[in-house]
């Protein structure tokens, strides 16, 4: 396993436990603006890659689509520490054992909310706001997975003077590199 690997899962393991582990998730849009929003990082694989379930409707979806990049910011703030994950973004919203897989560990709430109107329309009370659909329940159209596969990771330690700042890159075979805070 990759060095840096090891270090983020262990440090998301020591700031969330078992809480939703929250981010920070970068695209840019289709006037070449950047976006940016929290989400729920729901998996790290054991290859690196980060797992985030999203709306297939939104904003987000249709911007990576266009542009399949990304950053993933994680502050860390009882650490005091930063780790930044840029790559590519795979859009799975069919059929896959990785989306039924995600699916299944939402919670209940969560799950609803793929069944709401579309993200960033007017609201409107409707009887759909209302569903909570088990795990069981038909994966709705609406539900993806994206799924990051970095190319670069950045960490930044602010508790040390001076802070630490270090870089891995797969282009580099993940070798990695001090950088200046």
């Amino acid at each position: 396993m990759t060095h840096w690997i090891d270090e983020l899962q262990a440090a998301l393991a020591d700031e969330y436990g078992s809480k939703p582990r929250v981010a920070t998730l970068a695209t840019v849009d289709a006037d070449n603006r950047p976006r940016a929003r929290s989400v729920v990082c729901r998996k790290l694989h054991d290859d690196g890659s980060l797992w985030i379930t999203s709306d297939s409707r939104s904003d987000k979806n249709l911007q990576l689509a266009d542009r399949p990049f990304a950053e993933v910011v994680f502050w860390l703030r009882n650490r005091f520490e930063q780790y930044r994950v840029a790559g590519g973004v795979q859009l799975i919203d069919h059929e896959d054992a990785r989306r039924a897989e995600s699916w299944r560990a939402l919670s209940d709430a969560s799950r609803a909310m793929f069944f709401w109107p579309v993200p960033g329309t007017s609201f409107v009370a409707s009887e759909e706001l209302r569903q909570v659909p088990p795990a069981t329940a038909p994966i709705p159209s609406a539900f993806s997975l994206l799924i990051l596969r970095p190319d670069q990771v950045e960490h930044l330690d602010l508790k040390p003077q001076p802070h630490v700042r270090r870089r891995w890159e797969r282009a580099t075979n993940w070798a990695p590199q001090r950088l200046h805070a």
